[in-house]
């Protein structure tokens, strides 16, 4: 069926004061169901958006599509897009997303534990310019001291919380426009959880958005500007952080520790819910 006037201005528009769209976005893995189902969600401009969700929700779905990675893990896009401003960006590789702003600190560190803590760093500016690489190091070593006083050690023999530090450091290496973390929090304890809040908050300062995906709604709603919550591959619930923390659902599901029992797949007739749709 072709498209109507109307759909492709729908596709194309971008809502205002948003860096990131991801429009109507399906995504499948082989022949199995899709794994994200018509999503839609924009990130604010020098804003911080929180993507809750259980295991199997599609939150690593969802950053594999926008980091270009989906293909790795034999995914394809059956419908929808994602841009970055006007550019079409989930047909580009991994490393031309990098090059446009977008870029990547992935679940459970994935630093290169055999070489120093500034090699770590290095690596992470390989695609930025002298000026920028010079820049960037100063403003991780100034967000985490610890990495310029630990700069000549294996990073395999920092801490996890300092290994984390290190992981959004590289990351931060390349002067992004957009940051996404995924599970920054992951096996890290409540008061290195809370440095790493501050810190991400110190990014969104700074002039850098971020996606945050967390399965940790207390830290992630406390950052975050906006949110959406995904179950089973759909928006289930989108608005302002606090209406989110407000939210039945929410307090229920996430709040009071009890992510782990949503269901896994929807029953017939499941009634959706949403506080807003919210434009940036």
């Amino acid at each position: 069926m072709a498209d109507t006037e109307s759909d492709t201005r729908r596709r194309r528009r971008r809502w205002p004061g948003t860096v990131l769209n991801v429009r109507d976005l399906q995504v499948r893995y082989g022949r199995s169901v899709a794994a994200l189902h018509g999503v839609d969600l924009a990130v604010p401009d020098r804003g911080v958006l929180a993507v809750l969700g259980s295991n199997g929700a599609g939150k690593s779905t969802l950053l594999r599509t926008i980091s270009g990675t989906l293909k790795l893990h034999r995914g394809v896009v059956t419908r929808g897009d994602v841009r970055l401003g006007d550019a079409r960006i989930d047909r580009l590789d991994p490393a031309s997303i990098v090059r446009l702003g977008v870029v990547g600190v992935p679940e459970g560190r994935q630093i290169f534990t055999r070489m120093s803590v500034d090699d770590n760093l290095r690596a992470g500016g390989i695609t930025a310019s002298a000026e920028q690489r010079v820049k960037a190091r100063k403003r991780v070593h100034e967000l985490f001291p610890v990495l310029a006083e630990r700069a000549r050690q294996r990073a395999g023999l920092l801490s996890g919380g300092e290994q984390q530090m290190l992981a959004i450091g590289r990351a931060l290496m390349s002067a992004p426009h957009v940051l996404l973390l995924d599970e920054p929090s992951l096996g890290l304890a409540p008061k290195v959880v809370e440095q790493i809040s501050g810190i991400v908050r110190e990014i969104h300062a700074q002039g850098t958005a971020v996606v945050l995906v967390e399965q940790n709604a207390v830290m992630a709603l406390n950052v975050a500007d906006h949110a959406v919550v995904l179950e089973v591959g759909r928006i289930a619930l989108a608005g302002r952080s606090d209406e989110l923390s407000r939210s039945e659902e929410v307090r229920h599901l996430y709040l009071g520790g009890h992510a782990g029992t949503q269901a896994t797949q929807e029953e017939p007739g499941a009634r959706k819910h949403f506080l807003s749709r919210w434009g940036g």
